[in-house]
């Protein structure tokens, strides 16, 4: 292929013609009929990147023009083989012929390129209905419809998430947060201890497929139907680590707005009623040390990866996550 590897090719630039004729081509082994294939750069990145390609191609049968938006998924540092497995089997196990609760579809997993291409989530993010939770509720209860379907679905084959995984996690956000504000240390360093010893307890519980990085921003919706995209985190786990991050990412997105937590609180109960009335209710059991795990998560985010202005927020943020250890399972 002239002008270097595919790998090359997305690692050195724009989506390039020697790019797109490599995604035409697995598309193509998918069985549609590409007629035309242009991509361009939606995200540059050395280890992440992500390309947008508009597909011409034409129906099986009548051969009537139609058109599909692709995006492709760069995987550089990690194994986007395996994510391509997960959506896969999730596609067949129910996320592909349901048209209210569904994933994008996942076409093709390139190994040369290092590229996952899949369809488009259609709508808009559910991230943009904060600036009202109050009048998103229906959409939030779609939300926790889906989530209810994932946490039943059969997929047995992914690996379970390690208790060592959290330990190495945790730790981390402890020792970084308490290094840049050692004011907060050693409260930090006892919710980080709180955090583990209770998710160590939850170690025996029986596991789930879980989404991982379950929040606002990567759930879209659209006339009724709820897409749910990166499935990177993938993993069998607790339930409530899917329903804690989106809580405790919900409670985070809206204070940023607001500047408390009170405007999110029809949002969240109106999620986690809807989850229990059609999932299971001992998946709660696990909510508050999930939650709080979500907030040294976002602080750590926030704080040291890509750091705020204004941190004044943090002792606010620590307590409410202090107070979700102290509930307990009395939530």
């Amino acid at each position: 292929m002239e002008g270097g590897s595919a790998a090359q090719v997305t690692r050195e630039g724009p989506a390039g013609r020697a790019l797109e004729e490599v995604v035409a081509r697995a598309l193509a082994e998918c069985g549609l009929l590409v007629q035309g294939c242009r991509g361009r750069v939606v995200r540059p990145s050395r280890s992440r990147p992500v390309f947008r390609y508009d597909v011409s191609y034409l129906a099986e049968g009548t051969g009537r023009p139609l058109r599909a938006v692709v995006i492709a998924k760069g995987y550089y540092r990690e194994d986007g083989a395996r994510t391509f497995a997960y959506m896969s089997r999730l596609w067949e196990d129910g996320f592909g012929e349901d048209s209210r609760l569904t994933i994008p579809r996942p076409f093709a997993y390139i190994p040369d390129a290092s590229l996952l291409l899949q369809g488009q989530a259609q709508g808009k993010s559910l991230y943009l209905y904060l600036d009202e939770p109050a009048a998103a509720l229906g959409p939030v209860r779609l939300t926790a419809r889906w989530l209810a379907k994932l946490h039943a679905a059969s997929l047995v084959t992914a690996p379970v998430l390690p208790y060592e995984y959290e330990v190495e996690k945790v730790g981390t956000y402890a020792r970084v947060l308490a290094g840049l504000h050692p004011l907060y240390g050693e409260r930090i360093r006892a919710l980080a201890g709180a955090v583990l010893s209770s998710l160590l307890a939850l170690a025996s519980a029986s596991k789930t497929p879980t989404h991982g990085d379950f929040q606002p921003k990567n759930i879209f919706v659209h006339r009724g139907r709820v897409t749910v995209i990166d499935f990177d985190r993938f993993a069998l786990a607790h339930p409530a680590r899917d329903l804690g991050h989106f809580i405790g990412q919900s409670m985070t997105m809206s204070y940023v707005r607001t500047g408390s937590f009170d405007a999110i609180a029809p949002w969240n109960a109106a999620f986690l009623d809807e989850y229990v009335a059609w999932g299971s209710q001992t998946a709660l059991e696990g909510l508050p040390v999930f939650v709080a795990r979500a907030f040294l998560e976002i602080l750590y985010y926030k704080l040291f990866v890509r750091p705020v202005k204004d941190p004044s927020f943090l002792p606010v943020w620590l307590a409410e996550a202090e107070g979700w250890l102290a509930r307990g399972g009395g939530w």
